[in-house]
């Protein structure tokens, strides 16, 4: 099975690093009104982290519609607040 890499960093708009944020990362399917999580990860203390996923994670019946999977991540705080919502790739 094929695995991907999804690889970043988050810092502030001070450029400072944010270390133990939850990342989120899901494939928008805005046709079907439902968004697939693909991983997850915790920020280090350099604000870098890491989610790997595998395709069957995005290629089920319905990729013939949908082709490759449109990215996005939800960054949540300790307290699971949603603090930032990226837009799709």
């Amino acid at each position: 099975m094929e695995i991907f890499d999804l690889k970043g960093k988050v810092i502030s708009k001070e450029q400072l690093v944010i270390a133990d944020l939850r990342i989120e990362a899901y494939d928008a399917d805005p046709i079907f009104d439902r968004n697939d999580l693909l991983g997850n990860s915790t920020t280090d203390s350099d604000g870098l982290f890491t989610i790997q996923f595998d395709k069957s994670k995005f290629d089920d019946i319905w990729n013939v519609l949908e082709g490759t999977p449109d990215i996005f991540l939800l960054i949540r705080d300790r307290e699971d607040r949603q603090l930032l919502k990226t837009r799709r790739r």
